[in-house]
C-alpha cells in the first residue's frame, strides 16, 4: 500500500521555508542598482550627444543668419538707391565748325572742319530737364569725376557696348559695424561682394553674397548666401541740331567769310527698375 504523505509539523517547516525562500527580497537590491545605473548611463548619453548636435547646428544656424541678413541688407540699400536714383542720361554732343566764303553777297561751298565729340553722363535727369549746366567737366566721360555709381557704370558701358561681360565690374559694400568694441569682431564679418553684369539690352544684373567665410578667409560656393537682383531697362532716344555764327571777317572788297559752328546732340535716357530678386544657385 502506498504511503501517504507526511504532514507532521516537520513537512510544514519544510513547505514554509521553501516559500519564504522565493517571497525573500534579500540580495536583490544590488540588482536594481545595476539596472538603474544602466539606464541612466543611457540616457545621459542619448542627451550629451543630441546636446552636442543641436550645439553645432546652432552654431550653423548663427553663421547662416549672419551671411542671410548681410545679404539681404545690401539687397534692400540697392533696392531703395534704384528706387530712388533709377535714371542716367548720355548725352553726346558732336561740334562741327564750318567756313563759307560770300562773294557779291553769294555763298560759296562750305569748308568742313574738324568735329569735335564729347560725351556726357547725368545722372538722375531725362532729355527734357538737361540744360547746359549740366554740360560740364564734371559730368564729361574721361574728366575729373569718376563714374561712382552703378547706374552711371552701365550707362557708360552701353554707350561703349562693353554689354555682356560677365561679371564685368566687382563692388564691395562695407561696414564700420564690427569696429566697435562691444561687437567682439575683428574683421568686417557682413562685407558683401557685388558682381555687376549688362547684357545686350542693357538691364542690370547684380550677384551678391558674403565676401568672408570667417576672417583672412574668403567666402567659396559652399559658405555663401547668394541673392540675384535683376534690374530692367527702359531706354529713350532724342536728337536735336543747331547752328550758330561764331565770327565773321572780311576777305576782300567783295567777300567775306562767315565761321558757324553746328552742334548735334543725341540723348540716350536709361530707367531702370526692379524685375525681381532671387536666391542664386
Amino acid at each position: 500500500m502506498q504511503k501517504k504523505p507526511d504532514y507532521s509539523e516537520g513537512g510544514v517547516v519544510r513547505l514554509n521555508g521553501i516559500k519564504n525562500k522565493l517571497s525573500s527580497q534579500a540580495g536583490a537590491s544590488i540588482t536594481f542598482a545595476l539596472l538603474l545605473f544602466l539606464v541612466c548611463a543611457v540616457l545621459c548619453s542619448v542627451i550629451l550627444t543630441a546636446a552636442t548636435a543641436a550645439s553645432g547646428r546652432m552654431s550653423g544656424i548663427a553663421e547662416a543668419d549672419q551671411r542671410y541678413y548681410a545679404v539681404t541688407s545690401a539687397a534692400e540699400l540697392l533696392k531703395n538707391v534704384f528706387k530712388k536714383n533709377p535714371t542716367v542720361s548720355i548725352v553726346e554732343m558732336v561740334k562741327t565748325p564750318y567756313s563759307t566764303t560770300y562773294t557779291d553777297g553769294v555763298a560759296g561751298a562750305p569748308v568742313k572742319g574738324e568735329a569735335k565729340k564729347t560725351v556726357y553722363i547725368v545722372a538722375d535727369k531725362k532729355a527734357s530737364e538737361i540744360t547746359d549746366e549740366d554740360l560740364v567737366d564734371g559730368n564729361k566721360v574721361g574728366g575729373v569725376s569718376p563714374i561712382d555709381s552703378i547706374q552711371k557704370d552701365a550707362a557708360k558701358n552701353i554707350y561703349d557696348g562693353t554689354t555682356s561681360n560677365i561679371n564685368k565690374r566687382e563692388l564691395t559694400v562695407t561696414s564700420s559695424f564690427f569696429s566697435k568694441p562691444e561687437i567682439g569682431l575683428d574683421y568686417d564679418a557682413i562685407a558683401v561682394t557685388i558682381l555687376e553684369d549688362l547684357d545686350a539690352d542693357g538691364n542690370i544684373i547684380l550677384t551678391m553674397y558674403n565676401k568672408y567665410k570667417e576672417k583672412d578667409i574668403p567666402s567659396n560656393p559652399g559658405s555663401r548666401y547668394t541673392l540675384v537682383m535683376q534690374l530692367g531697362a527702359d531706354k529713350g532716344f532724342t536728337t536735336s541740331t543747331k547752328t550758330e555764327n561764331v565770327s565773321s571777317t572780311a576777305v576782300s572788297g567783295n567777300s567775306y567769310k562767315v565761321n558757324t559752328e553746328t552742334t548735334e546732340i543725341s540723348i540716350t535716357t536709361l530707367t531702370w527698375t526692379l524685375i525681381g530678386i532671387k536666391t542664386g544657385s
